[in-house]
């Protein structure tokens, strides 16, 4: 696991662009994986992993975020705001929306098709 290594949002908005340039393949990926580049952390203890993914031949942008300190919510809508909030930070214009949703070892998952591309 990676140093929590928070940064200024300039300098996490001006990283984002390298974190979606390149298109990983899903069935590829090495458990050494996510790298430096991907992984942005913010000063209130918010971590957000970005990578674009090809899977079933779509390409999509996926968001994992995880929290550092305690935070409290009253729900997975409120849980779903703060990541939303955090993810258009690093973006020069706001998400589009999620597909797909998801809480997993207490990391929430969000995929989004704002980059998507058919490959048929």
């Amino acid at each position: 696991m990676m140093d929590f290594q928070p940064e200024t949002e300039e300098t996490l908005k001006a990283r984002y662009g390298a974190a979606v340039e390149q298109v990983y393949d899903v069935a590829g990926m090495r458990e050494s994986f996510p790298t430096r580049k991907h992984v942005f952390d913010f000063f209130d203890g918010t971590r957000l992993i970005v990578l674009r993914v090809r899977y079933n031949f779509e390409i999509t942008t996926h968001y994992s975020m995880s929290i550092q300190t305690q935070k409290d919510f009253r729900g997975m809508e409120e849980i779903i705001e703060y990541a939303v909030e955090h993810i258009n930070t690093l973006r020069q214009e706001p998400i589009a929306g999620m597909t797909d949703i998801f809480l997993r070892d207490n990391i929430v998952h969000l995929v989004s098709h704002d980059f998507s591309v058919s490959l048929n």
